[in-house]
């Protein structure tokens, strides 16, 4: 089943500030890549006179490549130093702080007909934005922008033009717009969200 998606129900219910074709970008996205902004698989978030950001839920990414036939799993980390030296190799989005340095993040994603791993670093001075979650909790950040640009690299297809926000603010807006031909005033189908069962 789908629903219908307006310009009227993106202003209204997900980002007021957006102008027509901001709204426009963000239709056809969801369009194109099946995404339900009412499920949070994607958002336009717009701050200030700034441009529109469009972005997806990590989720998004990982159930996508999760769904793909020739997807064989991945492996993800962080990158730090300790007593001058980088361990790369340190598994999932945790490190003790003390003695340690995170200088950033790490991924490697498998598919079953490529012989070697998909492999993707992103440092964490240049994606640190400074901003709350960045503060508190940087390791789950950074962990998110590398698998993130993994996955994209290892599903170029299905994943394209699909930036998490994680990564927002370090991505240039050109990278994230896709060609427009859905018209201001007209209407985006997505899935309709299935009811919860009853116990």
């Amino acid at each position: 089943d789908e629903i219908t998606i307006t310009s009227n129900d993106v202003r209204m219910h997900i980002c007021p500030q957006a102008d027509a074709k901001e709204v426009a970008y963000f239709m056809e996205l969801c369009r194109a890549m099946k995404l339900n902004p009412f499920l949070n698989e994607a958002y336009l978030v717009k701050f200030g006179s700034n441009p529109a950001q469009i972005m997806v839920a990590h989720k998004t990414l990982v159930k996508r490549a999760e769904s793909h036939p020739q997807y064989d799993g991945m492996e993800h980390g962080v990158v730090v130093m300790r007593e001058g030296r980088i361990y790369q190799e340190q598994r999932g989005a945790y490190y003790p702080e003390a003695g340690e340095t995170l200088v950033g993040g790490w991924c490697k994603v498998y598919r079953k007909d490529r012989r070697m791993p998909i492999y993707a670093e992103r440092s964490f001075k240049s994606m640190n934005k400074g901003q709350a979650n960045w503060k508190s909790m940087p390791d789950v950040m950074i962990d998110k922008c590398a698998q993130a640009a993994a996955l994209r690299e290892a599903f170029p297809d299905e994943l394209r033009a699909m930036y998490v926000r994680e990564e927002m603010g370090s991505v240039p807006a050109q990278e994230v717009q896709v060609e427009v031909s859905t018209p201001p005033e007209s209407q985006t189908h997505v899935a309709k969200p299935k009811p919860p069962k009853e116990d």
